[in-house]
């Protein structure tokens, strides 16, 4: 991935942390955290995995990231300096047991 590429999923992955933690508008008992971002090859789609704790109201706060992707959107184009597109965001939830479990079969493969 080229300098610039990783400089950008970074970028995207801090901002996105902050517009979750203070500008999305969900009760307080509940957690959100970007785990990664994927960024397309044209940069016109992005993809940000979101893990919610507790698990139960996953399904819930889904629905409330899908409306509020155009807000995350405008965010990140207050901002970004320099850039002509803004990509689309896509809010995907994710289950952090699942992918705790994954790396460490991914881990043990590795260690085989």
């Amino acid at each position: 991935m080229p300098h610039n590429q990783e400089r950008f999923v970074s970028f995207l992955k801090k901002e996105l942390g902050v517009f979750l933690q203070r500008h999305f508008p969900h009760d307080p008992g509940i957690f959100l955290s970007v785990l990664n971002v994927e960024v397309s090859a044209s940069a016109e789609e992005a993809k940000a995995y979101v893990s919610v704790f507790p698990e139960n109201r996953a399904d819930e706060v889904q629905k409330e990231l899908k409306a509020a992707r155009g807000q995350a959107r405008h965010y990140l184009a207050n901002r970004m300096r320099r850039r002509r597109r803004i990509p689309k965001i896509l809010f995907i939830p994710t289950n952090i047991e699942h992918e705790m479990r994954l790396e460490k079969l991914l881990e043990k493969v590795k260690n085989t």
